[in-house]
């Protein structure tokens, strides 16, 4: 395996559907280049648009969607209590958190059954000081 840092020289004009991914054509620079890589071939990227150190960050499954209303549910008191958020970076696992709760907060994940607001819930396992 090799890698290599490089910057977007163009970006993709068009994104089209293949299977459940979502796939663009984008050229590179690539400063350093050792003759390793050929035109036209084929590889793996990673494209990091953001990035936040030390950020207060909730898994990406605990983010709800209504609208354009952003929130998680929080459990508070023995009650789930819905909290609308402001994000900030996105990545594969976890979402930085901008505006809307603390480190204190307990996150609640979904399952199979939706939530209301002032609904008793019972947290059954709760993991302290996730670090993404």
């Amino acid at each position: 395996d090799s890698a290599w840092e490089c910057e977007i020289d163009q970006l993709a004009t068009e994104i089209v559907e293949v299977g459940s991914r979502r796939v663009g054509e984008a050229s590179c620079v690539i400063d350093g280049d050792d003759d390793r890589l050929l035109p036209n071939l084929t590889v793996g990227v990673r494209i990091v648009t953001g990035a936040a150190e030390k950020a207060l960050s909730v898994p990406r499954g605990a983010i709800h969607y209504r609208g354009r209303e952003v929130f998680v549910w929080t459990a508070e008191n023995g009650n789930a209590i819905e909290r609308e958020m402001q994000l900030g970076v996105m990545g594969p696992a976890f979402v930085e958190v901008k505006q809307g709760m603390s480190s204190k907060d307990t996150v609640l994940l979904p399952n199979e059954r939706e939530l209301e607001n002032g609904q008793r819930v019972h947290v059954v396992q709760m993991e302290k000081d996730v670090v993404q």
